[in-house]
């Protein structure tokens, strides 16, 4: 579950297209409507061009702030950093959004000691460090430091839904089930996922309540079918109630699920080392649609995203963010995404007939995202 909670601060809310804006607009206010609406490589580009001289402290580090945290949405850790490298004589309100930048750039990199110590420079601390915090206490295992940042991070914003996510799976990890259970069945109320079926599956086994186990579980399935820990939950779960053949075929499905999920992670890696000696593109997008086809959206955004920054030409590794995107529930992005491929290369079947059924199935969703 790790590779969605990254990625949850790239959720995207809003309308299909930027509103259209006379030359007078403020260059960050224009680009936070084009980051809503899904156009990061847009909002890019309109920044790095209101940014032609650094040395304008009443707006240059406004603008470097924002492109940086747009470069974050595309999973790039470097570009964000390049673009608040210069942090000299910033206010003090700018000097902390910079911290928090190359903090999130820190972790997004895998350098959790460093993220932390930037996080902790930071005073009065806002929802996203907070949320950041609790992570990296998280995956280290200390759960009851974790539960006191994603509460505050709640206390913040009652609507971030990772941090609620994983206020409850701090909840289970230490043992405190019945407090475990009534947080992610709030969550629930508003969030039919899988993760929250899933956890609640899990509380319910720890407790020894097997068959609201076995509900949890198969309700997780069903939103997510290729679940290998829902599938081993529901095994243990129906094997605890004596349903000798229910829990033996769970297991062997599960078995299954764990050697494609291996045979995923092997290829995962070999492609991976390839491209790290090469530095080969192509690779990134072969990557990326190997993620998606592991079932790892996530992955795979990130993937086709440094594909993307390597050569914005890349049809393949464009159709692979859009389908990510949208396995996401993040229609307005993927359509904006299948769209700009479609302009580049018109007569792609695959991406108009998907693009046609995106719309035809979620089309509320992507006018009023």
């Amino acid at each position: 579950m790790r590779g969605p909670v990254i990625a949850a601060f790239l959720a995207l809310t809003a309308a299909m297209a930027a509103p259209a804006v006379g030359r007078d607009r403020d260059p960050v206010e224009h680009a936070r409507a084009m980051r809503a609406a899904g156009d990061l490589e847009g909002a890019e580009a309109l920044l790095e061009a209101a940014l032609p001289d650094r040395s304008d402290t009443s707006s240059a580090p406004r603008v470097a702030i924002e492109l940086a945290r747009c470069r974050l949405e595309m999973w790039d850790a470097e570009g964000a950093r390049d673009a608040v490298a210069d942090g000299e004589d910033w206010s003090e309100t700018l000097g902390l959004d910079r911290i928090e930048v190359l903090a999130i750039a820190d972790f997004m990199s895998g350098r959790e000691a460093s993220a932390r110590e930037r996080f902790a420079r930071l005073p009065g601390a806002s929802p996203v460090t907070q949320h950041y915090l609790g992570l990296i206490d998280f995956n280290a295992g200390r759960f009851e430091r974790a539960l006191e940042h994603f509460s505050r991070a709640l206390a913040s914003d009652p609507e971030d839904y990772y941090s609620a996510l994983h206020l409850g799976w701090c909840l289970l990890e230490l043992g405190r089930l019945e407090e475990a259970r009534a947080a992610l069945g709030k969550l629930l109320e508003r969030a039919d996922s899988p993760e929250v079926w899933q956890l609640l599956g899990r509380v319910d086994l720890r407790a020894e309540r097997f068959a609201d186990a076995s509900a949890r579980f198969r309700e997780a399935l069903a939103r997510s079918p290729d679940d290998a820990e829902s599938v081993f939950g529901l095994a243990t779960a129906l094997r605890r109630l004596g349903d000798g053949d229910g829990a033996r075929e769970a297991f062997d499905r599960f078995r299954v699920l764990h050697r494609r999920h291996q045979e995923a992670l092997r290829r995962s890696y070999v492609l991976t080392q390839r491209q790290l000696s090469s530095g080969d593109v192509t690779l990134l997008e072969e990557l990326a649609a190997h993620a998606l086809s592991a079932g790892d959206p996530v992955e795979a955004e990130r993937a086709a995203w440094r594909a993307l920054r390597g050569d914005a030409a890349r049809v393949g590794a464009r159709l692979t963010l859009a389908r990510a995107l949208a396995s996401a529930g993040r229609y307005t992005a993927a359509a904006l995404h299948y769209r700009r491929l479609l302009r580049a290369v018109p007569d792609h079947e695959v991406a108009t007939a998907e693009l046609r059924a995106l719309i035809r199935d979620h089309g509320r969703r992507v006018d009023d995202e």
